[in-house]
């Protein structure tokens, strides 16, 4: 392996640990299924699947069910039970345990033995418990940070507009040269860095975890939708990584990166809002559906309580940016 090789190398397990830190465990709960609710669709099951059975020695649909057990996928037929009665079992188990999860669960069969009650353990996400501490003081140091930053941009900026201004006035060229120089930050480069560099100094100093299942599902996700991308462009997966210079591996660690970082702002941004009592009033919503230009885009959305309900939670996040950035 080459040094560059190397260096790239330890920079990805870098990366990898510093992304584990911030991987939380996934919430479980053992979910139990008596025997008595499974057996009647036990059976139903397996009738179902010995009318399509072809035995030698018995017409189709017409092989005993005893026959037709021992011959079937045991694995089969207990993915066809559980199809039909982990889901209300699961609701049953959340609602119990007053959990509120933010993904679809994942189940691991424990225990799906023949007159016996069967056990399955679901792996599910919830929202992460943030201690924001004094977040105030972390905030404030940041965005002083960036105030710093943005004055040495901008100086930087000055001095080579000044330059390209000398240079232009040597070659008699009217300043033109000098109109390729920016003039300075605009007002939303200016708040762009400032957001970036408090959410860098809370991740950094909170160290909020997202739960792993949350993070894989996202990450899927994400992936799923630049697939979608990739082929509404006509272009091919493969071909778009060798463009980058990327393996479909580095681009699923890149993906996860890139999600963990929103979920870790997300989490933050809800924490302080629930923190400072922020909230969204159904006026506030209201009128920014009024700023809605296209009418039936309008009346689509006041019928469309989901996408309210998106809406308001976009809005939150505004408002709590704008409450961290006058700290």
């Amino acid at each position: 392996m080459s040094k560059k090789d190397t260096k790239k190398a330890q920079q990805a397990d870098k990366k990898n640990q510093k992304q584990t830190q911030y991987i939380a465990d996934n919430k479980s709960i053992d979910i139990t299924i008596k025997w008595s609710e499974v057996e009647p669709v036990y059976q139903k099951v397996i009738k179902k699947l010995a009318k399509n059975l072809k035995l030698k020695g018995f017409r189709k649909g017409k092989v005993p069910l005893k026959v037709a057990e021992e011959k079937l996928d045991p694995n089969k037929i207990y993915n066809y039970v559980l199809q039909e009665l982990l889901p209300q079992h699961y609701k049953e188990a959340m609602e119990e345990a007053k959990a509120k999860p933010l993904t679809e669960p994942e189940f691991q069969p424990i225990s799906l033995n023949k007159d016996n009650d069967w056990i399955i353990k679901a792996y599910y996400a919830e929202t992460p418990e943030i201690e924001l501490k004094s977040y105030k003081k972390v905030v404030k140091k940041a965005l002083k940070e960036a105030d710093k930053n943005i004055k040495e941009v901008e100086k930087k900026q000055a001095e080579a507009r000044k330059k390209a201004e000398k240079e232009a006035k040597e070659e008699k060229n009217d300043k033109k040269k000098a109109d390729k120089k920016p003039a300075g930050l605009t007002d939303t480069q200016k708040k762009d860095m400032k957001v970036q560099a408090l959410f860098s100094a809370l991740i950094k100093e909170l160290e909020p975890q997202v739960p792993e299942l949350l993070l894989r599902q996202n990450t899927r996700r994400e992936i799923q939708r630049l697939q979608q991308q990739l082929k509404q462009l006509n272009i091919k997966l493969e071909d778009y990584l060798k463009s980058r210079g990327m393996t479909e591996q580095q681009l699923a660690s890149q993906m996860a990166m890139t999600s963990l970082n929103q979920l870790q702002g997300e989490f933050l941004l809800n924490a302080i809002a629930e923190k400072e009592k922020l909230e969204v009033k159904d006026k506030e919503v209201d009128a920014r559906i009024d700023e809605i230009d296209n009418k039936e885009a309008q009346e689509k959305l006041r019928n469309d309580k989901y996408q309210q309900e998106y809406l308001r939670a976009v809005m939150l996040k505004q408002k709590t940016i704008e409450f961290l950035l006058e700290l």
